[in-house]
C-alpha cells in the first residue's frame, strides 16, 4: 500500500472515531443537579412513663355537633318521671307538663315550652332554662337557686315562695307573675319586665335590678313588718313610675337615675339611699324614712313628703316646685340651690339646715322651725311676712349674702 494511502485511511478512521463519541454524548441525558444537603433532622424517641400527648381533633371530629336533647329523658319527662336531674331537654315540647316536686337540679331546659307546666316544688338547682317559655307555669315553693333564666317568658307565671337566690333573670318577662313572698336575693334582674307583677314581702337584697321594668308592680308592705326588701339592691335607672312600695325597705338601694313617677312610698325606709337624679315627681312619700340619703338633683315636682324624715339628706340643686314638706324633719339636709318655689313648708323642722342659693319664691313656712338655719338675705322679707315656730325662729336664721 502506498503511503498516501495509509494516510487517507487513517484521517477516515479518526473522523469516525470523533463523530461517534459526540452522538454517545447526546444521547446521554444530561445529569440532574445535586441540591445541597439539609439540616439534619433529630427524630425524637418516643418517651416512656410520661403524659401521653392529645391528639388532635380531625375535621370530622371538630364539626360534630354537640346534641343537648336526649331523647330517652324526654320519653321519661313525659311519662312524669321525676328523676330528671342533669337531663337534656333543650327545646323540648313540654307544655302543661305535670311534674311537681320533681328532681331537674343542672338539667337543661334552654330554649323549651313550658307553658303552664305544674312544678311546684320542683327541685331546678341550677338548671339551665334560658330563652325557656314559663308562661303561666306553677312553680310554687320550687327551688331555682343559681338556675339560669335569663330571656326566659314567666308573664303571669306563679312563682310565689321560690327559692331564686343568685339566680339570672336578666331580661326575663315577668310581666304580671307573682313572686309573693319568694326570695331573689343576690339576683340578677338587670333589664328584666316586672310591669303589675305582684312582689309581696318578696326579698330582693343585694340584687342587681338595674334598667329593670316594675311600672304598676305591686311589691307593697305593711305596718306590721312584712314588706320587700331592696336593702342595698341596684336599681339604678330602673322604672317604678306607679308601683305600689308602700313600707319597703330600700335602705342602702342605688336609685340613681331611677323613674319613680307617681309611685307609692309611703313609710317606705330609704335610708342611705343613693338616689341622684331620681325622678319621684308626684310620688307618695309621705312618712319615709330618708336620713342621709342622697336625693342630689332629684326631681320631687307636686310630691307628697309630708312628716317625711329626711335628716342629714342631700338635697343639692333637687327639685320641690308645688311640692308638700309639712312637718318634714330637714334638720341639717343640704338644699344648696334647691328649688322650693311653692313648695308647703307649714310646720316643717329645719335646724341648721342649709337653704344657701335655693330658690324660695311662693314657699310657705308657716309654723315652721328654721332655727339656725342658713338663707340667703333676699329671702329675709318673704319669712319676716309669715309666722314661723316662734320668734327666736327667725332671729337665729342665719343670712347668706
Amino acid at each position: 500500500m502506498k503511503r498516501w494511502h495509509l494516510a487517507m485511511l487513517l484521517c477516515v478512521l479518526y473522523v469516525l472515531a470523533d463523530f461517534g463519541l459526540s452522538s454517545a454524548q447526546v444521547a446521554q441525558p444530561p445529569a440532574s443537579k445535586k441540591e445541597p444537603p439539609g439540616p439534619a433532622v433529630t427524630v425524637p424517641k418516643p418517651r416512656t412513663g410520661g403524659v401521653p400527648q392529645p391528639r388532635p381533633a380531625g375535621p370530622a371530629e371538630r364539626t360534630q355537633a354537640v346534641s343537648c336533647f336526649d331523647e330517652a329523658a324526654y320519653a321519661r319527662a313525659k311519662k312524669q318521671d321525676k328523676n330528671l336531674a342533669g337531663a337534656q331537654l333543650c327545646g323540648a315540647d313540654l307544655k302543661k307538663i305535670f311534674l311537681p316536686g320533681a328532681d331537674l337540679k343542672g338539667a337543661n331546659l334552654s330554649g323549651a315550652d313550658l307553658g303552664d307546666a305544674r312544678l311546684e316544688g320542683a327541685m331546678l338547682q341550677g338548671a339551665v332554662l334560658s330563652r325557656a317559655n314559663l308562661a303561666g307555669a306553677v312553680l310554687f315553693r320550687a327551688n331555682l337557686e343559681g338556675a339560669r333564666l335569663d330571656g326566659a317568658n314567666l308573664r303571669n307565671a306563679r312563682v310565689s315562695s321560690a327559692n331564686l337566690k343568685g339566680a339570672d333573670l336578666s331580661r326575663a318577662d315577668l310581666e304580671g307573675a307573682s313572686l309573693n313572698e319568694s326570695d331573689l336575693r343576690g339576683a340578677n334582674l338587670e333589664r328584666a319586665i316586672l310591669k303589675n307583677a305582684e312582689a309581696l314581702s318578696v326579698r330582693f337584697a343585694s340584687a342587681n335590678l338595674r334598667y329593670a321594668k316594675l311600672d304598676s308592680a305591686n311589691v307593697k308592705g305593711d305596718r306590721y313588718g312584712r314588706r320587700a326588701d331592696f336593702a342595698g339592691a341596684n336599681l339604678s335607672e330602673a322604672t317604678l313610675s306607679q308601683s305600689q312600695l308602700e313600707y319597703a325597705n330600700l335602705e342602702g338601694a342605688d336609685m340613681s337615675r331611677a323613674d319613680l313617677t307617681g309611685a307609692r312610698l309611703e313609710g317606705a325606709n330609704m335610708k342611705k339611699a343613693k338616689a341622684a337624679r331620681a325622678i319621684f315627681n308626684r310620688a307618695g312619700v309621705a312618712k319615709a324614712h330618708c336620713q342621709e340619703a342622697d336625693f342630689s338633683d332629684g326631681q320631687f315636682q307636686g310630691a307628697d313628703l309630708a312628716a317625711a324624715d329626711l335628716t342629714f339628706a342631700k338635697l343639692v340643686r333637687a327639685r320641690f316646685q308645688g311640692a308638700n314638706l309639712t312637718g318634714a324633719m330637714l334638720n341639717k339636709a343640704d338644699l344648696t340651690e334647691a328649688d322650693l318655689g311653692d313648695a308647703n313648708l307649714s310646720d316643717a323642722h329645719a335646724y341648721s339646715t342649709n337653704f344657701r342659693a335655693a330658690y324660695l319664691a311662693g314657699a310657705n313656712f308657716r309654723n315652721a322651725s328654721p332655727f339656725r338655719a342658713i338663707i340667703d338675705l333676699r329671702w329675709k322679707e318673704l319669712l319676716r311676712g309669715q309666722k314661723l315656730g316662734s320668734d327666736k325662729m327667725f332671729e337665729s336664721i342665719r343670712w347668706a349674702q
